[in-house]
């Protein structure tokens, strides 16, 4: 069994490339132009994102005890969800305690079904008197 234990979520500062290299002032009298130089295996549908940007917040999900990353784009706020995950192997004692954790489950999942049956079938008896 794999453990895998949600550690949190890091949300980018909106992505607005031309304020890195202008001023508000320049950006709001003539919106920069991009000369796009690129080879044509470079999609960029999404903003891009200044990697010690992202290095800080994987360097922080790292500290909090993630192993692992996923990367979403916020189309909304033009910005990055990081979301930081500790996957492992599971030890034997946390296997034991999923086990019991899910059999009780299961256990009150049954007892609540047998229950509902019970009331349906009063129900269906009391319509044949």
């Amino acid at each position: 069994m794999l453990l895998q234990r949600y550690v949190g979520q890091k949300e980018s500062e909106d992505i607005m490339i031309h304020y890195e290299f202008y001023s508000e002032e320049e950006v709001d009298e003539d919106y920069p132009h991009t000369i796009v130089v690129s080879d044509t295996h470079y999609c960029g549908e999404n903003s891009p994102l200044q990697i010690d940007e992202a290095l800080r917040i994987i360097q922080g999900m790292k500290e909090k005890g993630a192993t692992h990353i996923e990367i979403d784009y916020h189309v909304d706020h033009g910005s990055y969800i990081f979301n930081g995950v500790e996957l492992r192997k599971a030890t034997d004692e946390e296997i034991a305690k999923e086990t019991v954790e899910m059999s009780e489950i299961f256990n009150t999942e049954m007892k609540e079904k047998i229950e509902d049956y019970k009331r349906k079938i009063e129900i269906l008896e009391n319509e044949l008197q």
